[in-house]
Order: structure tokens, then sequence, then C-alpha cells
């Protein structure tokens, strides 16, 4: 860790590079997937169903194929959280409620061995 202020802001100023390096990287390789595959359903990390998929635990979403797979509890996750706007229910409370629907639907396409 830098201990002076100069030094601590040219370590922030090499991780701001790097920051958009990997920015311009993922652009790339977002464009190109949706280049390589145009009808596929694509939900990457910038779209609002993104966290049905992100939040999934047991087995951890980490692998392509798993990611592919999670695409599946998105409309019960969606669900859940429409349901419970229907009733009233917080914005933020209705989506955590959609995220658990999202884990349950997941577990059951993943059962334990």
């Amino acid at each position: 860790m830098p201990t002076k202020d100069h030094t601590l802001e040219e370590w922030k100023y090499k991780l701001r590079e790097q920051i958009a390096r990997q920015q311009e990287l993922l652009r790339t390789v977002k464009q190109t997937h949706r280049e390589k595959y145009p009808n596929a359903p694509i939900i990457d990390s910038d779209h609002e169903d993104f966290c049905y998929i992100r939040n999934l635990k047991k087995p951890k979403c980490n692998l392509g194929a798993r990611i592919v797979k999670a695409h599946a509890v998105i409309p019960a996750g969606r669900q859940a959280t429409a349901l419970n706007r229907a009733h009233s229910v917080g914005r933020i409370r209705s989506k955590v409620r959609g995220i658990t629907v999202a884990q349950f639907a997941w577990e059951q396409l993943n059962p334990a061995g």
C-alpha cells in the first residue's frame, strides 16, 4: 500500500487504466457474442434480469453451461417480483423475493446428488 499521496494517486491512475482496458475488452466480447449468436437470448451483466442469475448459489453459476442453463430461472424470478409488486410490496423486497424464487427454481434444476 502506498504511503505517500502522489504514489497513491499513481496507483489509482493505473487501476483506472486497467479498468478501462477491461471494460473495452468486455464490450468487444459482448459485441462478438451478439454477432456470432444473433438469435440467442443474451442476458449480460448490464441487463435488468441478470440479478436473478448473479445471486445463484449451490451450485454456483460460474461456468458457461450453467449460465446458459440459469436462463430458465429468470421467468420464475420475474413472475415472483411482479406478483409481489401487484400486492403492493416494496420494490426492493419484491426483487429480493424474486431472487429467492429464482434460487429455488435453480435448486430444482440442479438437485443435490
